[in-house]
């Protein structure tokens, strides 16, 4: 059986704290408004200044705060999370790391450009799923102190290829470079791969939004991935992109192993 609390009559005392009362109060006269402030003022004087949680201090740093944005879709490969580990026991405390999964990469780069600015990051360095890299690519990246810089790798595909783009000087056309000329010290080339790129903040104050996007053409045939679309806007915004190709950097990629008579 259900109990329920008991009911009490409060009678005139409830009426006497619900009904508001008649009483005509006394205004005080200017002097006693003036000792009623000094008063208030002096308790607030004893009291310790407080912070207001809103307010966040600024943090000065002495060193490039880098920003690691892993975009991916669900999983990433063990040997690339243990690459962004050791550079991230490195660098702390002025390192910080964040995913973003979705299908499209494009959109999950410019979500993680926002994140880097909320951080206050000074750079962005953008690192794929599928990509291991030495324990000393961040700081040769910084080390080269350019606006964009790439350590290159190539294509999952035989023969390897560089995912490095350069413009032709006869026809300002774009072209894949090749490894059979390839540089051998930091380069200035038209577009890089941005799944090891290191980007400056100062990058995307300089350049419209989408930074990422894919270019397709009538047909619906990709013409340009989101990566050269990002180098195409820091080369008209009069900036650069360079690649570091003494850094060794591996794309992971799949076999297939069969047995056959």
């Amino acid at each position: 059986m259900a109990t329920y609390p008991k009911m009490y009559n409060l009678g005139s005392a409830t009426e006497a704290l619900i009904k508001p009362s008649r009483k005509k109060v006394k205004p005080l006269s200017p002097d006693e408004l003036g000792n009623l402030k000094n008063v208030i003022e002096a308790k607030r004087a004893e009291q310790p200044a407080k912070v207001k949680s809103a307010e966040k201090p600024e943090v000065k740093r002495d060193k490039p705060f880098v920003f690691i944005g892993i975009p991916c879709y669900k999983t990433i490969h063990i040997r690339t999370m243990d690459s962004i580990v050791i550079t991230m026991l490195q660098y702390h405390p002025n390192i910080d790391f964040g995913f973003r999964s979705g299908v499209f990469v494009h959109e999950n780069q410019n979500d993680l450009v926002e994140t880097a600015k909320m951080k206050r990051a000074s750079h962005l360095f953008l690192v794929e799923h599928d990509n291991v890299f030495p324990s000393d690519t961040l700081e040769k990246l910084l080390e080269l102190d350019k606006d964009v810089v790439s350590a290159p790798y190539s294509g999952r595909a035989l023969p390897l290829e560089p995912l490095v783009y350069d413009q032709s000087k006869m026809n300002d056309e774009l072209y894949q470079m090749s490894y059979d000329r390839w540089p051998d010290k930091p380069t200035r080339v038209y577009g890089v791969p941005t799944g090891c790129t290191l980007i400056k903040m100062s990058v995307f104050d300089k350049i419209e939004k989408p930074y990422f996007f894919f270019e397709y053409n009538k047909e619906g045939k990709m013409e340009m991935s989101q990566d050269i679309y990002f180098s195409k806007k820091v080369n008209e915004a009069n900036m650069e992109c360079w690649i570091r190709p003494d850094i060794e950097v591996i794309h992971i990629g799949e076999a297939d192993f069969v047995y056959k008579k």
